[in-house]
């Protein structure tokens, strides 16, 4: 399973490998920069989820949580029949982790601006 080891800014560190920029990672260890810059889109969102078939999701809003999804579309994630956790980065990173060893289909997206 996929481990995050590290969380600081503009920085995160997944099974001992850095990247300096937001991430994808899914539960076995698929990670990849993000291709998108900026705010995270719904079409990002749904093309990620649908893709990785993910049963939860985990966003990392940055350091300390300012990088927030809109109501909207968090309300489309729920109708897709994904279970979301939004948290500053730091803990979304131990969220992750936990899940990713007890649960199936387990996704993130991790921000690491502030």
């Amino acid at each position: 399973m996929a481990h995050i080891d590290e969380v600081a800014h503009r920085h995160i560190v997944v099974d001992g490998q850095a990247f300096k920029e937001d991430i994808v990672l899914t539960q076995w260890g698929w990670v990849e920069p993000r291709t998108e810059k900026g705010k995270v889109t719904l079409r990002e969102l749904e093309l990620l989820l649908l893709h990785h078939h993910a049963q939860i999701f985990v966003f990392g809003r940055g350091l300390i949580g300012i990088h927030n999804l809109s109501p909207a579309d968090e309300k489309v994630i729920e109708r897709m029949g994904v279970k979301m956790h939004s948290l500053p980065t730091p803990e979304a990173a131990e969220l992750f982790n936990r899940l990713a060893d007890e649960e199936d289909g387990v996704i993130g997206l991790f921000r690491v601006l502030v």
